[in-house]
């Protein structure tokens, strides 16, 4: 799972078209193929937050498994450009970055932007850091390119976690304009083959 820049398997897609209509199997084998993406995505945390509590660490291990379950129903199959592993990777480090802040909100000390995608170690090839932070950086803006600056807005915070309450709380928009703009999301991203099949 170093690398997840890879193509999807043929394996790969028909686990995830499986799991998506509910197949419990194949959501437990994807779930084992990226346990060890998910790891590293907490590790890092660790290395990063040496202080975070036992509880608090359970916290984000399960924020990152569900943030990796809404990576699983959002992702499209049909779509080539970008592999499931980076998009359950944006998914969960976005996921984690927001848990973060709600654990440490007052905290100056750590950068959260550039704490989950820093390497953990020397270990990793920076060229390869250097492509997926190009893959994220070409997403992002075939994203912003689709939504408007307000859907852009509840887009970030949707996929890191948020519900549509709370985002309408922040935004100071009605609960259920929140829901309509979502719906309208998923509509244009589908329909643009960037995907967010819920």
């Amino acid at each position: 799972m170093s690398d997840e820049k890879i193509l999807d398997t043929p394996e790969t897609i028909t686990l995830l078209s499986l799991a998506k209509s509910g197949d419990q199997t194949a959501f437990d084998a994807l779930l084992t193929q990226y346990t060890p993406l998910i790891e590293h995505r907490l590790q890092t945390v660790r290395a990063r937050r040496p202080d975070i509590l036992p509880e608090d660490e359970k916290d984000l291990r399960q924020e990152a498994h569900l943030a990796f379950y809404r990576a699983l129903l959002g992702y499209n199959v049909e779509q080539h450009d970008v592999s499931f592993g980076l998009y359950a990777k944006i998914c969960i480090e976005n996921a984690l970055v927001s848990a973060l802040r709600k654990i440490h909100p007052s905290s100056e000390l750590l950068d959260y932007d550039t704490m989950i995608t820093l390497p953990a170690g020397s270990e990793e090839d920076p060229s390869q850091r250097l492509r997926e932070q190009e893959d994220y950086e070409a997403l992002c803006r075939r994203i912003a390119r689709v939504l408007s600056p307000y859907e852009n807005a509840i887009w970030q915070r949707y996929i890191a976690g948020m519900t549509a309450a709370q985002i309408a709380e922040q935004l100071g928009r009605d609960v259920r304009s929140i829901h309509n703009a979502i719906y309208r999301i998923r509509n244009k991203l589908r329909s643009s083959s960037i995907g967010e099949n819920k």
